[in-house]
């Protein structure tokens, strides 16, 4: 059993926003006022969008705990779990870091 709050319940696609470094904002007054993503909802946003659609993706955030569980499986079955606290640095490296993560769990699941 997972802890924590799924990621998944609390985006609206439909009104997410991005930005020239590929950040990810819930609204268009979000991105006006740079109030981003948090962390859990950054790497939901980036994996759903940057995998294939068939694959299941779910991240959970434990605030108790301040941990990220991110579990990711292809159509194939191939499977892929990481566990981790958030990173702390400047949003733009964050951003590419996560982009970097996806990237490998993408390599991960469909090589």
């Amino acid at each position: 059993m997972r802890v924590g709050e799924k990621m998944s319940q609390w985006v609206v696609f439909e009104s997410l926003n991005w930005d020239a470094s590929g950040d990810v904002f819930e609204t268009l007054s979000d991105l006006e006022s740079d109030k981003p993503l948090d962390i859990g909802r950054l790497f939901y946003v980036k994996l759903r969008t940057g995998l294939e659609e068939d694959d299941h993706v779910e991240v959970y955030w434990n605030h108790i705990t301040n941990l990220l569980t991110i579990e990711v499986e292809s159509k194939a079955g191939r499977k892929a779990e990481a566990i981790f606290a958030p990173m702390e640095m400047a949003r733009v490296d964050l951003v590419q870091r996560v982009d970097q993560f996806v990237e490998l769990v993408k390599k991960g699941i469909h090589e």
